[in-house]
Order: structure tokens, then sequence, then C-alpha cells
């Protein structure tokens, strides 16, 4: 698992990196300021980092920087909760790409940090659609938000709308118990009120139970 999940993460972080390197190779050879000491070592020291940056994240990914996170809370939760992950990844099947879910864990590795939630902690997901706007034009992008019954929020990086239906469709299938899509008012409860949000997800969860979903 880890391995696999090292090797996605030096393919996620190759293309800024190199763009990276490439922008700073550019401004240091290319990019000169006459008559401006201080405004050549301010640009020199920018493109420079660009640089670095350009090494530093495939270096990261290369030592499983990415993963660490990752092991650290599986190891938090115990046991041999690492062991258990990787026998689940390998059973895993694939929701869409990059994404994959086994019996007991939801694996992302949409971008170079890797992701494992636990299906059975997972109590509300829903599509965030986040537009950013520059020089007039209007960049859109799609995530996935989950919410674990913890109250901590993770996010599932998606290329497009249709990807989050996909994810959000196959937890609907098989966790009767989890919210699907947002709403105002459940984000007030789940913030503000969650025992009461809790409640109405294990009376939703036993309610599909009692219906033999």
């Amino acid at each position: 698992m880890l391995k696999e999940m090292k090797m996605r993460s030096i393919k996620n972080v190759l293309p800024i990196s190199l763009c990276l390197i490439a922008i700073g190779i550019f401004g240091l050879y290319f990019c000169r300021i006459e008559d401006d000491v201080v405004g050549q070592y301010v640009m020199t020291g920018f493109f420079g980092l660009s640089c670095a940056l350009g090494v530093f994240f495939p270096c990261k990914a290369v030592a499983g920087g990415f993963q660490k996170d990752l092991i650290k809370k599986l190891k938090a939760e115990g046991g041999s909760a690492l062991k258990i992950a990787e026998d689940d990844y390998q059973i895993a099947k694939e929701i869409c790409a990059g994404v994959k879910a086994g019996h007991i864990y939801l694996f992302s590795t949409r971008n170079a940090r890797s992701q494992a939630l636990r299906l059975d902690q997972i109590a509300w997901a829903y599509t965030y659609r986040k537009e950013t706007r520059k020089k007039g034009a209007v960049t859109v992008t799609y995530m996935v938000k989950i919410c674990m019954v913890n109250q901590e929020k993770e996010e599932i990086d998606s290329k497009d709308e249709a990807m989050c239906h996909l994810i959000l469709d196959y937890l609907q299938q098989t966790l009767p118990g989890v919210f699907i899509g947002y709403s105002e008012g459940l984000e007030n409860l789940y913030n503000n009120q969650h025992n009461e949000f809790m409640r109405m997800r294990r009376e939703k969860e036993a309610k599909a139970a009692g219906n033999g979903q």
C-alpha cells in the first residue's frame, strides 16, 4: 500500500515541480533588472526559491513524506491498524481514478497527500464547488467534503463534478447511515449540535437496516 501510494505521490507532484524548476531556470538566466541591485537580489531569490521547491517536492515524495500523516493517524488507532489498512487496500475496488474503497477504509491518492478514511467513521459527505477568479478568468474546482463522526473534515480532490457523484453514490449505496448532500441545516447541526446530528445519523442507519437496505 505505502509503496504504491508513494509512487502516486511522485507522479502527482512531478508536473508542478517541473513547472517550478522551468520558471526558476528561465528567470535566473533571462530576467535582469538593470541599475537595481536590491530588485535583482529579490528576483534572484524568488526564482531560486522556485527551483528549490521544484526539487523539494519530488524529494519529499520519494522519501515518503506525503504518507507520514497517514502512518501517524493509523498508528494512533492502535493495535494493528496499519496492517489492517494495508490488507484492506489490497482488496479495495476502484470507485474512480485515484479513489478506491475496501471493507474498512476509503483510500484516496488523488493528490500528493495520501488518505485512508474509516468508512464507519464517515458521518456526512457532499460536493464542494470552488470558484477562483484571476484577471477576469474563472477557474472551477470540485472536491468531496467528508465530515467524520469526531468532527474532523477531509477533502478528496476531484477533476469534475461527475467524479464527485461517483464517490457520493458509492457512499450512499454502502453506508446507509451517512448523510449525502449539502444543506445549511445539516451544517448547523454538525458544527453546533453535534450530538443531535449523531442521533439523527444513528436513527437513519437503524431505519435503513430495518428496511433491509
